[in-house]
């Protein structure tokens, strides 16, 4: 009866050890890891922060009087509500490298309705430098994945408020000022996008 155990017994383990090892294998051939193209590929939709502005005009329309935080808070808010519809940004990147840009394609310095490619030029743990292409302008940026639902992208832009005062003030200027005033100061934007559920 003991040999009748001790076969039983080692043909189990040598079914287990045998089980172990082929699931192992299987994981190890077929399961690749993700590469940042794929991470990325995909529908966001974003809109610029505008705290800081809606702090902005908070202090320009009542200059001596201090905003209850409360009442900031809640200005806030209604803002970035309002920008999530009005000034939202589709960005569309295929696993191809096509790109699409549509919304509020201004805020990303791109013309309307962009149309063009991107890739990731390098990628470190959760932190990618992407390189954006359209027509033959190629913008750099830097985009942070929070987490595989949302990331946020910085990158540098024109700024059309500070092009627009220097041309206005570059009226009487000489013709090298003028030339000055029509080159765009460049503002750093962060904008958080959210993946799109289809």
């Amino acid at each position: 009866m003991k040999t009748f155990n001790r076969t039983r017994m080692r043909d189990h383990w040598t079914n287990l050890v045998g089980m172990i090892v082929f699931v192992s294998m299987a994981l190890q051939c077929g399961c690749s890891p993700i590469t940042p193209e794929a991470r990325l590929s995909g529908h966001w939709v974003g809109a610029p922060n505008v705290a800081a502005d809606v702090n902005q005009g908070l202090s320009t329309v009542a200059p001596e009087t201090p905003v209850q935080p409360a009442v900031r808070s809640a200005a806030q808010f209604l803002g970035q509500l309002a920008a999530n519809t009005v000034l939202s940004i589709d960005l569309h990147l295929r696993p191809s490298g096509v790109l699409l840009v549509r919304g509020n394609a201004a805020a990303l310095g791109f013309p309307p309705d962009a149309d063009g490619t991107w890739r990731i030029t390098s990628a470190k743990d959760e932190v990618f430098e992407i390189e954006f292409r359209i027509g033959d302008k190629t913008t750099e940026a830097r985009l942070i994945l929070v987490s595989p639902n949302e990331f946020t992208l910085k990158m540098s832009v024109p700024d059309e408020t500070t092009t627009n005062q220097k041309s206005l003030a570059g009226a009487e200027v000489s013709e090298p000022a003028n030339e000055a005033a029509k080159t765009p100061e460049k503002k750093l934007v962060s904008i958080t996008f959210k993946r799109e559920k289809s």
